[in-house]
């Protein structure tokens, strides 16, 4: 009785270890990575946002067609791509340098994407957004954010409690937001310019969504030299774009000055609030802050 217990065990346990192997696109060989993407020339700054589903998007740059253009691949919980090998292309740029994006997931599991784009012969803010089948809900140019010729960079997206997100990004000396709906729609018209009264800039770091359909802003003011010191400040916005903290913006930190071109992110702490961490120079320490809602 014993042997044949054994030997209906062995078969069933090599079963089982094929089945997972076939199925899992992860490799038990530290050494043998996953690769997502793995065409010539370069693929850069990847971004990785979680799926409810235990999956994840990634993003890059991928600079093999001659630009720097922006892709995206969806994992399943085991590791397999669900999309065809190197990616979903959502933007065919022509940059040949990069600056950062943003990525995040919408309440419908989409991936919400926001980057520089020069395909309308301009550099402008684009935001798209990509089903859960690789499909570019918002067409392929997406929503355009910005017009004119001023100076565009680094913008960031947060999908917000009622199917929209929230948008930012650099725009000379100031940090512009706007709120999109489901379908792309702006909602706060030409948008929310948050400046400096005192000459200085605004340089926008992160967004996050917070309670309700509320999100919480966070960048970086400098003085007008480019030897004043900078600091981090914070607000947040209701879905209708009131200023919900003092109207004088929240400053997180204002004791010393971070290291030029960081723009450290933050994390929500679940109850309106939000936990922040960055490094000083002169010298060099590491701090943390929380801010109550």
């Amino acid at each position: 009785m014993r042997r044949h217990r054994r030997i209906r065990w062995i078969p069933a346990l090599i079963v089982l270890t094929l089945a997972t192997t076939a199925l899992a696109g992860w490799s038990d060989d530290p050494a043998q990575n996953l690769a997502i993407a793995d065409r010539t020339s370069d693929q850069v700054q990847s971004k990785i946002a979680a799926t409810s589903d235990g999956g994840c998007y990634v993003s890059w740059f991928d600079n093999s067609s001659g630009g720097y253009d922006v892709y995206l691949q969806r994992l399943d919980a085991n590791g397999n791509e669900l999309w065809a090998h190197n990616g979903v292309l959502v933007a065919d740029r022509s940059f040949s340098s990069t600056q950062d994006y943003g990525l995040d997931i919408d309440t419908g599991g989409n991936a919400l994407l926001v980057f520089r784009d020069d395909r309308s012969g301009s550099t402008q803010i684009t935001a798209s957004k990509v089903a859960p089948d690789g499909s570019l809900a918002w067409g392929v140019s997406g929503v355009q954010l910005s017009s004119g010729s001023s100076f565009f960079a680094s913008p960031v997206i947060a999908g917000t409690s009622d199917g929209g997100s929230v948008v930012g990004w650099i725009r000379d000396s100031d940090t512009k937001l706007q709120k999109l709906d489901s379908s792309g729609a702006p909602l706060w018209g030409a948008g929310i310019t948050l400046s400096d009264d005192s000459g200085g800039s605004f340089s926008i770091n992160d967004i996050k969504a917070s309670d309700g359909v509320n999100v919480i802003v966070s960048w970086v003011r400098q003085g007008s030299s480019f030897f004043d010191p900078r600091h981090i400040w914070a607000q947040k916005f209701s879905g209708t774009g009131t200023m919900l903290w003092t109207p004088s913006h929240v400053r997180v930190f204002d004791g010393g000055s971070i290291q030029m071109g960081n723009f450290p992110d933050f994390i929500t702490d679940g109850l309106g609030g939000a936990v922040f961490s960055w490094y000083s120079v002169s010298p060099l320490q590491s701090f943390a802050q929380r801010i109550l809602a």
